[in-house]
C-alpha cells in the first residue's frame, strides 16, 4: 500500500501546497482521495497517470476537497489520449447525487463520457472492492 500526497492545504490559496487529495495505490486499485483544488494538475508529477485512476473517494463536499472532481471527469471525457471505458466509482456522502446532478445540469455535454460513472453514497459502512477492504467511518470536522 502507497499514499502519495497531492495536496495537504485548506481552502486558503497557497503557492506551497494544493488543497485536499491524495492517491492510495492498494492491492492493484488506484483510488483519489479527495480532488481539492489543484489536485488534478499534481497527478502527473506524481508518477501516476489520472486516466489509471479506479476510484473516486471524497470525504465531504466542502470546495477544499471537491473542486476538481468535475475538472477530473473532462479531462477524462476530452483527452485524445483517454480511452477509457472501465467503470469509475464515487464513494461520496449521502448528498453527493445531488452535487453530481447539479454538476452535470450546469455542464451538460461537456461532461457526458463513454465510460460509466458508478456513485456509491455512502454513511458508516464498509465492503469490498477487488482484493481491497474499503471501511468509512464518519469523523469531526472543524
Amino acid at each position: 500500500m502507497k499514499y502519495t500526497v497531492l495536496g495537504s492545504g485548506s481552502c486558503v490559496p497557497d503557492t506551497k501546497k494544493n488543497s485536499s487529495g491524495g492517491l492510495l495505490e492498494a492491492g492493484g486499485i488506484l483510488i483519489l482521495v479527495d480532488c481539492g483544488t489543484g489536485v488534478l494538475h499534481a497527478i502527473p508529477g506524481s508518477g501516476y497517470d489520472y486516466k489509471e485512476i479506479d476510484v473516486v473517494c471524497l470525504t465531504h463536499l466542502h470546495l477544499d476537497h471537491v473542486n476538481d472532481f468535475g475538472a477530473l471527469l473532462f479531462a477524462l471525457s476530452h483527452d485524445p489520449e483517454c480511452k477509457r471505458e472501465k467503470e469509475l466509482l464515487i464513494i461520496a456522502p449521502k448528498e453527493f447525487s445531488q452535487f453530481y446532478e447539479n454538476l452535470k445540469r450546469l455542464y451538460g455535454d461537456t461532461l457526458e463520457n463513454s465510460f460509466d460513472v458508478v456513485v456509491r453514497e455512502m454513511g458508516n459502512e464498509d465492503f469490498d472492492y477487488g482484493d481491497i477492504h474499503i471501511q468509512l467511518l464518519q469523523t469531526f470536522h472543524t
